[in-house]
């Protein structure tokens, strides 16, 4: 029999699949997470994640700077929030003066050819933990994507080269595009979560210190009103291992 597809031959020699190969992941490719707190010339290190710290604006900077001297070209930028600034309608996210503003500014202005990503979500906002505003115990899906639009803008004026949300409402890529379009800013781009699930993995943010966390009370009925569910009979078999503790605080 002659075998007339032998896909080795792509593989014989370095020469040959380095022509033919589809992917080279280089420091081009990287965006490097930030996880920025009040404060100055402070950090503090983030026990669920080895080696990576939370920092103050300062030292963010400083950060960023060597980051950029070694390849890494974008940045994603998470924040903890004091709690006397959370609300339900997360005002303070858009805030021109607030820290997620500050920061991109002082990043801009030290490094202005790093690409800055902030996040755009409620919860780091929110006195409820959640990624909207809550209307009668559930997330209000509009009222949250004018919310979104808005903080949006602000972190544009601030000088985001691309926004970041990861609140999984639907219509919010949309209801961005059209905010950021209006005011202006054509050339800021969206970069969003393409899926989001209502799993134990979705609480890293409470574990880097961004949301304190979900009220106990509606908090698992709540993310899977808007995330997507991996296995719901994992969820129901699975809601006091999975989420107990976490639920506890």
């Amino acid at each position: 029999m002659i075998i007339f597809s032998r896909n080795r031959r792509l593989r014989t020699n370095e020469s040959i699949r380095s022509l033919v190969r589809e992917t080279v992941l280089t420091t081009n490719d990287f965006v490097m997470p930030m996880f920025v707190m009040e404060g100055e010339n402070a950090q503090e290190a983030i026990p669920s994640m080895p080696g990576i710290f939370r920092r103050t604006v300062d030292l963010t900077v400083k950060e960023c700077k060597e980051l950029f001297s070694l390849g890494v070209k974008a940045v994603n930028i998470y924040m903890k929030v004091p709690e006397n600034l959370k609300d339900n309608l997360g005002t303070e996210a858009w805030n021109p003066h607030g820290l997620m503003q500050r920061t991109i500014r002082e990043i801009k202005n030290a490094i202005p050819e790093m690409i800055v990503m902030p996040d755009v979500a409620l919860d780091p906002y929110s006195i409820y933990g959640h990624d909207g505003i809550i209307t009668n115990g559930q997330v209000d899906n509009d009222a949250t994507n004018d919310a979104l639009a808005r903080m949006s803008v602000s972190h544009a004026e601030a000088g985001a080269d691309v926004v970041a949300p990861s609140d999984m409402m639907d219509g919010r890529v949309a209801a961005i595009r059209q905010a950021l379009e209006e005011t202006g800013y054509t050339n800021v781009g969206i970069l969003s979560y393409a899926s989001k699930y209502a799993s134990v993995a979705t609480y890293w943010k409470k574990w880097i210190g961004e949301s304190k966390g979900l009220k106990k009370s509606n908090a698992i009925a709540l993310k899977q009103n808007f995330e997507q569910q991996f296995s719901q009979k994992v969820i129901e078999q699975g809601k006091q291992a999975e989420y107990g503790q976490l639920l506890a605080d």
